[in-house]
């Protein structure tokens, strides 16, 4: 996902002092994923990316994969060596893989909002990473806002349950007509 910071902030290292803690949740039907938490974007990031490959299983030729963008804006504490050790010993207590960190972050303090969102279908299947759209939620407030520049790259792959396993077994009589 790729930032858009002020070029004074960004080149010149000047300006926003500002951290995010991100994290995506991915949705397919009632499966849930969520990625691994980012917990230091500032104004030296171009970009965020996640490195996680979310697998669905069973899904319907005409699933909608949601996905939802939640970041944290980093207050508490300006030093940068200390926010990503407590807010990953905060997140690391979570109780599960897909819901813990937003449990995690709302008995912690740490208020995760939601940014953006995207829908994928399988026209948007391709061996090849592509770029996404990505519609951007809480423009109220600006400063508290994750700087994204509106859309994402990723590579959505789709293989057919058939392929999966053995469908039928046992012999195979073969009869010649002729």
């Amino acid at each position: 996902m790729p930032l858009i910071w002020k070029g004074t902030d960004h080149f010149k290292n000047r300006g926003d002092y500002r951290r995010f803690a991100v994290f995506c949740i991915l949705r397919v039907g009632t499966e849930i994923y969520d990625t691994v938490l980012a917990n230091t974007v500032d104004r030296s990031m171009t970009d965020i990316s996640f490195d996680d490959a979310i697998i669905f299983h069973d899904v319907p030729p005409d699933f909608e994969l949601r996905m939802e963008v939640y970041s944290c804006l980093l207050q508490n504490d300006l030093s940068i060596a200390s926010t990503p050790r407590k807010l990953k010993k905060r997140i690391s207590s979570s109780l599960s893989r897909t819901l813990g960190r937003k449990a995690a972050a709302g008995l912690s303090g740490e208020r995760f909002d939601l940014v953006a969102r995207a829908s994928l279908k399988l026209a948007d299947s391709s061996p090849e990473p592509h770029a996404h759209d990505l519609l951007l939620e809480n423009l109220e407030n600006a400063h508290h806002q994750l700087p994204l520049f509106g859309y994402f790259c990723c590579r959505l792959a789709v293989r057919p349950h058939c392929l999966e396993g053995q469908r039928l077994t046992g012999p195979l009589l073969l009869v010649e007509v002729g």
